[in-house]
């Protein structure tokens, strides 16, 4: 499966390096977009803290811009992903059925989330995913393409957090 997750990810990158109308970084001539990141009582505070302090991360490094649309999407990654999670969860608890059981049901509660959001230019491969609460990953994703959706492609996106 995981063969299968990486070869996936790999033609995804391959393609997008063949686009020639889509931008490929922030354009430095356009202004910045602030979008603002709000903890919300639904998001378990940890699994916010996590996402936010990711987004943080690579907005003070410059990494994130709106990207061209539609973004480059293979929805058989995120299956696969979330798949060999499950899984890799059976198979290390063969001995204990009933963990691995909640274990399941802690990641039918999550999505597999783009650390860097596709729509800020995040790449669309496993080694970009992570799990996180549905809540979470829904809410800040739609609250950054609310932001973005009307600015030029390619323009850089500063993220700040609010609790």
């Amino acid at each position: 499966m995981v063969k299968r997750i990486h070869s996936h990810s790999e033609a995804q990158d391959r393609d997008r390096k063949g686009w020639t109308d889509r931008v490929k970084g922030p354009d430095k001539s356009l202004k910045p977009k602030t979008v603002v990141v709000k903890w919300q009582p639904n998001m378990p505070k940890a699994q916010f803290a996590r996402k936010a302090q990711k987004l943080r991360t690579m907005s003070r490094r410059g990494e994130l811009y709106k990207a061209s649309n539609p973004v480059s999407r293979d929805g058989n990654i995120t299956f696969d992903y979330r798949g060999a999670l499950i899984r890799k969860i059976y198979n290390n608890n063969r001995d204990n059925p009933d963990l691995a059981r909640a274990a399941h049901a802690a990641v039918d509660s999550m999505h597999p989330d783009h650390i860097s959001e596709l729509q800020t230019g995040g790449r669309d491969h496993w080694e970009n995913l992570q799990m996180l609460d549905a809540d979470t990953n829904t809410e800040i994703g739609r609250k950054i393409w609310q932001a973005i959706m009307h600015e030029p492609d390619g323009t850089p996106i500063k993220i700040k957090v609010k609790w």
